[in-house]
């Protein structure tokens, strides 16, 4: 499985020095000083969806403790995941989200 890259070398990804924090990386670089420029640890395993508490669903990219407790009310209200695609029933889950998290999801 492909790993995430995470640093400067990463394309899009903020990476933070000593001393300085992840806003004012963003004000340099132009960005809204408040949208979260947290960036999610690579990851290397896959998620089961049907299994996976809050804090490893929130380890996902995109997914924050938000997310991950919608995930969390959905499949408590709807019984087990059978296909990744389920997900998009989750509020605040789009298509785009989707294809981000699926490398790193089972149901």
């Amino acid at each position: 499985m492909p790993s995430l890259a995470v640093g400067p070398e990463a394309p899009g990804l903020a990476s933070t020095t000593e001393g300085s924090s992840p806003s004012s990386s963003a004000r340099s670089r132009g960005a809204d000083p408040g949208v979260s420029t947290r960036t999610t640890p690579a990851i290397d395993v896959v998620i089961d969806l049907n299994r996976a508490n809050a804090a490893e669903l929130d380890c996902l990219p995109g997914i924050g403790p938000v997310l991950a407790r919608r995930i969390i009310d959905y499949r408590t209200r709807h019984g087990r995941f059978s296909r990744c695609e389920e997900l998009l029933a989750v509020p605040g889950i789009g298509p785009r989200l989707l294809e981000r998290v699926r490398p790193h999801v089972a149901p």
